[in-house]
This record gives structure tokens, sequence and C-alpha cells, in this order.
């Protein structure tokens, strides 16, 4: 299972070898950048 690292893993769920956390983190801050500039946040997602 892919899970994202917007809320912490219980530390059962972080030992688990079927779970696999991704970061966020760049995404939403080009999302906020983008925003924040005016720019299109849609091209980020493509269809």
């Amino acid at each position: 299972m892919v899970v994202t690292d917007t809320i912490p893993l219980s530390s059962e769920a972080e030992n688990c070898k079927k779970i696999r956390q991704l970061s966020i983190s760049a995404i939403l801050a080009e999302t906020i950048r983008r925003v924040d500039n005016k720019r299109s946040v849609s091209s980020l997602f493509p269809e």
C-alpha cells in the first residue's frame, strides 16, 4: 500500500513492509508557490 506523509504513521504501520510512505512536500510547496504567484496549478497534474 502506498500512502502520503500528510499524517504520521503509527509505529505498527511504520514497521509494516507492505506500506510505503511517499513525501508530497515538493508538490505541495510548488502548488503553494503557484497559487501565491497566481499561476496555473492544473498543469502540475497531467490527465
